[in-house]
């Protein structure tokens, strides 16, 4: 206890491979289906580190997708990564208290039919203020 009570974080980095697999119920004569029927991988960075007080962390990442080759009446569905970057700033109070400022910007995946692009891509941008007290879980 007393080692984690003296922890003190510099630089931490990790990564992650999120794998969704094509399961789960899919026909392929319905346009609105469970599931996909096509593989995804989303590898993610994540970079964090301390200074005092202030700890700053981003953690880039992109999805990539397989064609779903039996798509509502046999045709062919792809689409294109979708890359994404979240980064966090953290104030941690002496008592415990902290408060962070979020935000995720992410970009990409428009889609094809048959290899006929489509005007659908994927925009958008977050943020948000939070503060937690220190106890209580985040």
């Amino acid at each position: 206890m007393k080692d984690f009570a003296s922890y003190r974080q510099d630089l931490i980095v990790g990564m992650s491979l999120q794998v969704s697999a094509p399961l789960g119920q899919y026909d392929n004569s319905k346009l609105l289906n469970l599931g996909n029927d096509r593989w995804s991988f989303k590898p993610e960075l994540g970079i964090s580190k301390a200074w005092g007080p202030w700890t700053f962390e981003v953690a880039p990442s992109v999805t990539i997708f397989s064609d779903n080759t039996d798509f509502f009446g046999g045709n062919i569905f792809a689409q294109a990564p979708i890359y994404a970057v979240q980064a966090h700033i953290l104030y941690t109070f002496q008592s415990g208290v902290w408060m962070a400022l979020d935000g995720i910007y992410f970009t990409g995946g428009h889609t094809t039919l048959n290899g006929v692009k489509g005007d659908n891509e994927q925009r958008n941008t977050r943020g948000r203020f939070q503060p937690r007290a220190a106890d209580r879980p985040p």
